[in-house]
């Protein structure tokens, strides 16, 4: 395609699959060479406070803090990561399990990235008056991958075009469908209704209620 599509979401990093007992890390990496060298990691998962949870030795990162929070669920480790650190894969290793399910969870990973070399000029233009901006709902715009229409074990398992009450099944498969058709309209950016997941019971198509900032809703891809 001659023009570059941007697509304005309201999340940037997307979580692994929650699994019974699996450690959910958020956010879910980071990067290294920042100016700002202190990191702080929300860890869940069930109990998780009244674990043991230690680092295995990991060239420029140290822990220096971890604070328990009122619920049990969750953990803040507070990380300093040097100029002397690269990228890659930092092990976690929790001692004392509390959740029996949770045995092949012993140890978790977190990624160190390599930062960006390009500088917000040539990464990043931003919207200009050259642009024309299009909105899209992704529910109501077109259904690429029909198998994502209803997913088990999510609150709102409506599915039905002949009403705005309901889920149309529309998703990000379909948006990418029909990006010629988008450029051919002179569209150069296109804005998202938020595409984070939106657990809730009734009218989830507009996706403002989410209920994970760090997810992307499996309805939509």
């Amino acid at each position: 395609m001659k023009k570059r599509i941007i697509f304005f979401c309201l999340t940037l990093l997307l979580p692994a699959i929650f699994l019974i007992g699996q450690v959910n890390v958020y956010p879910t990496h980071w990067w290294v060479g920042m100016k700002n060298q202190n990191l702080q990691l929300l860890i869940h998962r069930d109990r998780v406070a009244n674990e043991n949870v230690s680092m295995l030795p990991y060239a420029g990162v140290k822990i220096i803090k971890q604070t328990k929070l009122e619920s049990q669920n969750y953990l803040i480790i507070d990380l300093t990561i040097s100029t002397a650190a690269k990228p890659g894969k930092i092990i976690f290793k929790i001692d004392n399990l509390q959740s029996p399910e949770a045995v092949s969870y012993k140890t978790f990973a977190y990624e160190l990235k390599a930062r960006s070399k390009e500088n917000g000029k040539t990464r990043v233009k931003g919207v200009t008056s050259e642009d024309l901006v299009y909105l899209i709902m992704p529910d109501r715009f077109s259904n690429g991958d029909p198998s994502n229409d209803r997913v088990p074990g999510m609150l709102d398992q409506t599915l039905r075009r002949d009403t705005v009450f309901n889920r149309h099944g529309g998703d990000l498969k379909g948006v990418q469908n029909h990006l010629d058709y988008l450029q051919d309209i002179g569209v150069s950016t296109i804005w998202l209704n938020p595409v984070i997941e939106n657990d809730m019971p009734n009218r989830t198509e507009h996706g403002y209620a989410f209920t994970n900032h760090y997810k992307v809703d499996p309805r939509l891809g």
